[in-house]
């Protein structure tokens, strides 16, 4: 074995030690997303379909494409049917796999070892390293989009038909693990058609996307129209410039922003000043994963006008870009590197102790957030859920309330003042709450609300529910609070 591939070997193992120490430490984090894919994993090997539970029912599971839950599912089957225990597993690998792509890439085009540290450097402190430690589809989906991309320039070396089916291949399993992979794939048919201006090409790569994918959207289509999302024409606001920009500068210089990002800037028109000045450019290849990370946040921003106008431009959303502008800025600091360029101390030496700090600063910021999580888990708020519970819990949080009682059958969303997705008014909304009202009054149901989460606007408020259900028994804690059938007591 060469001495190389011990090397990987060991990177691998480390990061992969450290990633488990890292997930046991902080118990593994759950979210919305996950509880789903997790549920739709377990439904399918309990035989009761591709189905998730959503306020009592079982419905298909068509919003979020099948890759990630399907490779949940394979993984329980080595975890004893734990499909929390299969998320670490399926996560860890992609973490894995995401690194030795990465490496393997920048070293293929020869890119120095100094580099090479900092760009992987860059990629542990950033918020991408942390989407491993949840039940997100992005470990699949990072992994995917690297894997992509390197053998797309493999194709672009040699020229060879079989490694252009195999992007084509790998784009659509990025659109089955997350439907933007459609903005990945038009990025690659754009590339394609750029660099060999060969309809053919563009047609041999899209084959197999489309072949991949087919299946599932016939399968989809039997449920819903466009993956359940209504259409309608809502243009990005200011909100999401405003998530775009600071997700930016936040990934290109975290923890110091106001400061560093002005320095950076700088010593990148610097940098292109003088390298035009010696004639030197970056590589095709570099070029290529920019514009592919541009095509890819259109895609986002496309689909936001049009389908899902809550999607926030966070770093989970936006990470398969910074992933390629990643790529890109290894070219930038190589080329600096190698020109000898004070340009290029200047910007690792800022970029890896803003990392580093911000990367300490980080996993103390998770530690926090798992220790109130926990805190929250043993809080008497909490408490009030039943464990066997034969009433109607209404919650704001139905992720946290479904793994603390045996009848999740009986958790219930609060009724949506609109659709999240489309902004289309639910007419049925006052209707929905009367309704609930009755429920709890007749001792029928229950609420909970908890103030620890992020409030979504498109239900009511803490406030809204006082003047609902002011004169309903009610129990407040620092957490939160629960309104109770008028059988129950008062308490404060």
């Amino acid at each position: 074995m060469k001495l190389n591939h011990i090397r990987i070997g060991a990177v691998i193992l480390l990061l992969g030690g450290m990633y488990l120490w890292l997930a046991w430490r902080w118990r593994y984090l759950q979210n919305a997303d996950g509880v789903i894919y997790m549920d739709t994993a377990r439904n399918w090997l309990e035989g009761k379909g591709w189905v998730h539970l959503d306020n009592g029912r079982l419905v298909p599971t068509v919003f979020w494409p099948p890759l990630f839950p399907a490779l949940l599912a394979a993984a329980s089957l080595l975890t004893g049917g734990d499909p929390l225990k299969a998320a670490l597993l399926v996560q860890g690998a992609g973490l894995a796999a995401t690194y030795y792509l990465i490496y393997r890439f920048l070293k293929e085009e020869r890119i120095r070892p100094l580099v090479i540290f900092l760009t992987l450097w860059i990629f542990t402190g950033s918020w991408v390293f942390f989407l491993y430690f949840g039940t997100l589809s992005e470990s699949v989906f990072l992994p995917l989009t690297a894997a992509s991309f390197y053998f797309y320039r493999k194709w672009q070396k040699t020229g060879s038909r079989r490694l252009l089916l195999l992007t084509g291949l790998l784009a659509g399993l990025l659109m089955l693990t997350r439907y933007a992979g459609a903005g990945l794939t038009a990025a690659y048919a754009y590339l394609i058609l750029r660099r060999s201006g060969k309809v053919r090409d563009v047609l041999s790569f899209l084959l197999p996307a489309i072949i991949l994918f087919l299946p599932w959207y016939a399968y989809t289509s039997r449920h819903s129209v466009f993956f359940s999302r209504p259409a309608a024409w809502h243009p990005p606001g200011f909100d999401h410039l405003r998530q775009l920009v600071i997700t930016g500068v936040n990934a290109l210089a975290p923890g110091a922003t106001e400061v560093l990002f002005p320095l950076l800037l700088l010593a990148i028109v610097a940098y292109i000043f003088f390298g035009r000045r010696k004639g030197i450019d970056l590589p095709l290849w570099a070029a290529d994963a920019t514009v592919g990370a541009g095509m890819y946040v259109l895609f986002i921003l496309l689909s936001i006008s049009i389908f899902d106008y809550d999607t926030p431009l966070d770093i989970r959303i936006l990470s398969p870009a910074y992933l390629m502008i990643l790529l890109a800025a290894a070219a930038v600091f190589d080329r600096l590197y190698r020109l000898r360029s004070r340009y290029f101390y200047l910007l690792a030496s800022l970029l890896f102790l803003t990392h580093g700090i911000d990367m300490y600063q980080k996993s103390t910021e998770i530690e926090n957030q798992v220790r109130e999580l926990y805190r929250l888990r043993n809080s008497p708020l909490t408490a009030e859920i039943p464990p066997q519970n034969d009433l109607i819990i209404w919650t704001n949080v139905t992720e946290f309330v479904r793994l603390r009682t045996e009848n999740d059958t009986l958790v219930m969303d609060l009724p949506a003042k609109y659709d999240r997705k489309s902004l289309v008014p639910d007419t049925s909304y006052s209707r929905r709450m009367d309704e609930l009202a009755r429920q709890i009054r007749q001792g029928r149901a229950m609420l909970i609300y908890f103030y620890g989460f992020h409030h979504r606007k498109f239900i009511a408020g803490p406030e809204e529910l006082d003047s609902l259900f002011g004169d309903l028994p009610v129990r407040t804690y620092p957490e939160g609070f629960v309104i109770l059938p008028p059988q129950n007591s008062r308490h404060e």
